[in-house]
């Protein structure tokens, strides 16, 4: 595997941005072959080196001829923010695009494309897939924050902070930073449901978080592998929930 990490100047954020991927170095691939392809999201505070840093996902990748794209949007919470910054516009949008220019071989198909990510980005995970569930056809969050209406208005210290994110805490629910609105508006849809992995520890701060979401799959007929065991919000988890959750995603294609 080949770790290859980029500096670009984006159009779209209009400013310096990172993303590291890890591509297979085979040399001897048909020259329209596509790899199954992984974005994999960073939580709050992180980057595109957090993956690399805190987990094995390069062994993991190997182990599954995968590609693994890593962007960076620091504490964004993969959303068109209100003060401009647009995010999620850039993951769903420009991202995909400049990655395939520089590998051609990066998926291009729903059945061979997933997301994935931890805390801020479980959420950001949640929102990507299901905001385009014809795109992807799983999704995995580990420890994830994904209660945005009761995150914007628990604290008044941090009022301001959400508020330039999201906006008011009334403008989250029923919007496309309201995850469990959008679980319900792929299932009305029609559109094929995507795969969800989850777990959170039982340790861990979120685990309400993680249930509310288990349910809300559960009642509207999601594709679900649910877990909870003894952790807490750290790497060691995340990597052995990474390790878990690829061959669960992947296990239509190994048919």
């Amino acid at each position: 595997m080949a770790v290859l990490t980029m500096q670009y100047g984006s159009f779209l954020m209009q400013k310096q941005c990172h993303v590291t991927m890890i591509v297979p170095n085979d040399t001897d691939i048909p020259e329209d072959h596509e790899y199954p392809t992984l974005y994999l999201l960073h939580g709050y505070s992180g980057d595109h080196t957090s993956w690399l840093q805190g987990s094995q996902i390069v062994r993991y990748a190997n182990q599954h001829k995968i590609v693994v794209i890593m962007p960076s949007v620091y504490n964004g919470w993969y959303t068109d923010t209100k003060t401009g910054d647009p995010y999620f516009t850039y993951i769903t949008e420009e991202l995909p695009k400049i990655c395939r220019s520089m590998f051609r071989h990066i998926s291009t198909k729903r059945e061979t494309t997933f997301v994935a990510g931890l805390s801020m980005g479980g959420f950001g995970a949640m929102k990507v897939g299901l905001a385009f569930p014809e795109r992807f056809a799983g999704i995995a969050a580990f420890s994830s924050a994904f209660d945005i209406v009761m995150r914007a208005g628990q604290s008044r210290e941090r009022s301001p902070y959400f508020a330039s994110i999201f906006g008011t805490a009334e403008e989250i629910p029923n919007s496309i930073n309201d995850v469990f609105y959008l679980a319900k508006k792929v299932k009305e849809s029609g559109n094929p449901l995507p795969k969800v992995y989850l777990w959170c520890g039982t340790e861990d701060s979120l685990l309400p978080e993680t249930r509310q979401m288990k349910d809300c799959l559960e009642g509207l007929g999601y594709p679900l592998s649910y877990q909870e065991s003894t952790g807490d919000h750290s790497w060691g988890y995340w990597d052995e929930q990474i390790a878990l959750a690829l061959p669960y995603l992947l296990k239509d294609l190994q048919k």
